[in-house]
């Protein structure tokens, strides 16, 4: 009778722990399943690492800065120059001194706009870019595309600036325009609030205004990559590998070093570029005619939420800035 009553007691303890048993393999079945979607995703928005991240083990170290190379000028003009330019960052300005003030525009380079209706097709513009005559400066808004195979070579210039003044000046020039393009209320303007403090607050103005223009610059350093309109750190990452095909990149609160720099690099498309932009400058009318007609000061948590929002752009305009500097350095010390 012993082993009769004990045999139900003994089996009943060896279901309840082989169920258990069960249940914790399920469990972790399903956990792995979810680590492995997980990852997936994960490798979807962050890039390969270059040769330059890969250390020994899993350390990663940062890409090396940005340098660019000012000792070898580009001598000549059979060389297409493209300046594929960050909206209101002083593009125009510098578009309006090269056509007007440089001899080679009035000459033999073609010196032209680029057709903005194909910015986001990446086989127009490489046909259009190979359809150039063997000397060209071209400006125009369009994401950087690497070009293999050209028969003349091409190279990238660019400036850049501060990323929150960039985003107060395009919101505002959309609102207000400049003294060359005023504006008023358009369709273009359907969604802006009266105030960019007052679109942070509205849904659809943060999310159809806000939301694209803060990341204009990483954009169109990325290139034409489905996954360079989100703002992620593949973009940013994408966007510091790009820049390292630049020839030069400025910046907008240096505008003079940077024409210096340009002209030392290009030194028979743009000599003299600085002194004619002095001339100019006193004349006034290259200066301020492209300048956003208002803009309103930000609030001062606008401005530490920008601060926070915006960090992968700040964290491109530092990149750049460092390459920017040293480039100013070597300036100096061959001056």
């Amino acid at each position: 009778m012993e082993l009769a009553v004990g045999l139900p007691s003994w089996s009943m303890k060896h279901v309840f722990i082989y169920a258990l048993y069960v249940s914790l393999v399920v469990m972790l079945l399903s956990l792995n399943t979810i680590f492995e979607r997980v990852r997936g995703e994960i490798a979807e928005t962050v890039p390969p690492m270059t040769r330059f991240e890969r250390t020994e083990g899993t350390r990663v170290q940062q890409s090396p800065p940005l340098r660019f190379d000012i000792n070898h000028p580009i001598n000549g003009t059979r060389f297409r120059i493209l300046y594929n330019a960050v909206p209101k960052t002083g593009s125009r300005n510098l578009e309006f001194l090269i056509r007007k003030l440089s001899p080679k525009c009035l000459g033999r380079v073609k010196c032209g706009y680029f057709p903005q209706e194909i910015a986001d097709n990446s086989e127009q513009i490489d046909r259009y870019i190979r359809s150039l005559g063997e000397a060209a400066f071209i400006r125009g808004h369009f994401p950087f595309l690497h070009m293999d195979n050209s028969d003349f070579p091409v190279m990238y210039i660019n400036i850049i600036r501060d990323p929150i003044e960039r985003l107060v000046s395009n919101y505002y020039y959309d609102l207000f325009g400049d003294s060359a393009r005023p504006m008023s209320r358009t369709s273009k303007t359907e969604h802006h609030a009266s105030t960019l403090d007052d679109c942070l607050e509205d849904e659809v103005c943060f999310s159809k205004v806000y939301s694209y223009y803060k990341q204009v610059t990483l954009r169109t350093f990325c290139g034409h990559d489905v996954r360079c309109s989100k703002y992620t750190r593949w973009t940013l990452n994408r966007a510091k590998n790009n820049s390292r095909q630049y020839l030069f990149i400025g910046l907008t609160n240096q505008m003079e070093a940077s024409l210096s720099i340009l002209e030392l690099l290009l030194p028979d498309l743009l000599a003299g570029l600085k002194i004619k932009m002095k001339a100019e400058t006193e004349r006034v009318a290259a200066t301020t005619q492209y300048r956003t007609v208002k803009k309103i000061p930000l609030h001062e948590e606008t401005l530490r939420f920008l601060e926070r929002d915006m960090s992968l752009e700040r964290e491109f305009y530092a990149f750049v800035s460092e390459g920017f500097e040293d480039a100013k350095k070597s300036l100096l010390a061959n001056s």
